[in-house]
């Protein structure tokens, strides 16, 4: 149905926890995982409404209700790494060369692969320590003499008595 084929297009994560199993009389019923997920959903009901009905050509939906009950598990689709120069390769196969298990090996093997073709940063990376740079310790000003404080009452006088 085009219906359950635009909610399919809402995307994840909604998509990974409820799926449509019913639409009668313009009412879009989902099913939802868990409970969690099933209030979650009720606070997007409009906006989930309103991205169904956007991907068909006229409005076919009206209102959507949420069932707690079972979700098939999507299958994932991992993106294999991509393609190296045979240099790249060499390179990356000699830097594999020195690690003795295997399964390490194929960890480091797909992420120098990924690496490797990753785009140049935005912005130039910093040489140095991590972290802020320390701090330099600023000069400290000489201190000056203390002023000699004049006591407000004579010594002679009790200041307690007028």
């Amino acid at each position: 149905m085009k219906v359950f084929a635009s909610f399919a297009k809402i995307g994840a994560p909604v998509t990974e926890h409820a799926e449509p199993i019913m639409l009668k009389g313009g009412i879009l019923t989902l099913n939802v995982a868990d409970s969690a997920w099933l209030t979650e959903l009720t606070f997007l009901k409009k906006e989930i409404l309103d991205r169904v009905n956007r991907g068909l050509q006229k409005p076919a939906v009206r209102d959507v209700r949420f069932k707690l009950g079972s979700v098939s598990k999507k299958r994932d689709t991992k993106a294999s790494p991509p393609k190296l120069t045979e240099a790249e390769s060499a390179k990356v196969e000699a830097w594999a060369s020195e690690i003795a298990s295997d399964e390490v090996r194929a960890a480091m093997i797909s992420a120098a692969r990924w690496s490797l073709k990753r785009p140049p940063p935005a912005r130039a990376i910093v040489e140095g320590p991590p972290g802020p740079a320390p701090r330099k310790p600023e000069p400290q000003p000489e201190p000056s003499p203390e002023p000699v404080q004049k006591d407000r009452w004579p010594k002679d006088r009790d200041r307690w008595k007028r």
